[in-house]
C-alpha cells in the first residue's frame, strides 16, 4: 500500500490534497475539503460493511500528497460491501433445548 503510493509519487503522479478534493463530489453539490482528504489519509472512512478504509497518502517534506490511482482505489474500496460475519452455530442452543425438554422444563 505505502509502496504503491510511493511509486506513484516517484513517477510524478502525485496530487496535492486540494487537487484530490477537486476530484470528488461533495455532499449536496458542495465540495470536499482538503482537510477531509487529510482525515481520510490519517483516520480513514467507514465502508459499506462497517470496515474502515484509508486513503493512501505520503508526506513529501511538509506537504501531504496522494495520487489519482489512490483516490480511485479508495472510492472502490468504500463501495465494495463486505459480507457479514457468519452467525454462530446453533447446535449448542439446540442441544440446550433438548436437555431442557428431557428435564421437563
Amino acid at each position: 500500500m505505502i509502496a504503491d503510493i510511493a511509486n506513484e509519487v516517484a513517477q510524478g503522479e502525485a496530487v496535492t490534497l486540494a487537487a484530490a478534493a477537486r476530484l470528488l463530489p461533495g455532499r449536496n453539490g458542495g465540495r470536499v475539503s482538503p482537510n477531509t482528504v487529510l482525515r481520510w489519509i490519517l483516520h480513514g472512512c467507514k465502508g459499506l460493511g462497517g470496515h474502515t478504509v484509508r486513503l493512501e497518502g505520503v508526506r513529501v517534506g511538509s506537504a501531504w500528497c496522494t495520487s489519482k490511482g489512490a483516490v480511485n482505489r479508495f472510492v472502490t474500496a468504500l463501495s465494495i460491501p463486505t459480507t457479514p460475519p457468519a452467525p454462530p452455530p446453533r447446535s449448542a442452543a439446540k442441544q440446550a433445548g433438548v436437555e431442557l425438554e428431557r428435564l421437563g422444563l
